[in-house]
């Protein structure tokens, strides 16, 4: 095969992939957690259905990478360290932020906004690694997440009760939008990353 894209740049989509997978599982858990019962055991099936299949695309990504030559060359080189270093930055400053608003949120009794402002933190931290990996669908991720936190904490009501239930809202619309958004971002990526093995 005679191609010029980096074993790296496979690798990352594929890293991307997987990412989402298990990142939209967790906000898919968010959601269901305040559906308090509500719609089990389906939605947790589908939820986690919908992870592995993403996680099975990742991992054929990893094995189409091993066709590919590893980067070369002094300039490629300090490029994909720059990367590097800029998601490890990227990365700490948002776990580092998720737990400093949990722990404020907490100590003035509003545990309740966590989610939304997590989403929100979440969202944020997509736009430089939109820039850093050049991923539009990161943009666009951005842009979602921090619109449905946004939606979450001026238009919607906290809670509400069905039946028997008693549903939390904004966990539930902001775990499902969050979950759905990254699940289709890495689809997206999936897409792309197929793109660079088919042209290659």
């Amino acid at each position: 095969m005679a191609n010029q894209i980096p074993k790296s740049a496979i690798k990352g989509t594929a890293n991307g992939v997987l990412f989402m997978a298990f990142f939209g599982l967790a906000w898919a858990g968010i959601g269901i957690g305040g559906l308090d019962g509500w719609g089990n055991p389906w939605l947790p099936i589908i939820s986690v259905s919908i992870s592995i299949i993403l996680f099975i695309l990742g991992l054929g990504l990893f094995r189409a990478a091993n066709n590919f030559p590893a980067y070369t060359g002094e300039s490629n080189i300090q490029r994909e360290k720059k990367i590097g270093i800029g998601f490890g930055i990227t990365v700490v400053a948002e776990f580092v932020l998720i737990g400093a608003a949990g722990v404020f949120l907490n100590a003035i009794d509003q545990f309740e906004y966590f989610f939304p402002v997590m989403a929100l933190i979440v969202g944020v931290h997509f736009f430089p690694l939109a820039y850093l990996f050049q991923v539009r669908a990161h943009y666009i991720a951005g842009i979602l997440l921090c619109l449905f936190a946004i939606m979450t904490l001026f238009w919607l009501p906290p809670r509400f009760i069905i039946s028997h239930f008693d549903i939390d809202v904004w966990s539930v619309f902001i775990g499902f939008t969050s979950s759905i958004t990254l699940w289709a971002t890495g689809m997206a990526i999936w897409i792309s990353g197929k793109r660079l093995v088919k042209n290659a």
